[in-house]
């Protein structure tokens, strides 16, 4: 599978899923778009699949809205 492939499934099955999306569009603009996702980038998608919204809140550094 290649970066260009994972994109639209991303962006049909996981839209809130914005550090995968990231993850991939970075690679695009990078010029491995037709580029086979490596064990590492599979690692690192994994990794992002697993932040909660918690995480994200605080890597950016804001307060969570209340409940």
């Amino acid at each position: 599978m290649t970066f260009a492939a994972l994109l639209p499934l991303l962006l049909q099955y996981a839209p809130q899923a914005i550090g995968l999306i990231e993850h991939c569009v970075i690679n695009i603009a990078a010029g491995r778009s037709q580029a086979t996702v490596t064990p590492a980038d599979w690692a690192e998608l994994d990794r992002l699949a697993a932040l909660t919204g918690a995480d994200i809140y605080r890597r950016l550094g804001l307060t969570p809205p209340p409940a």
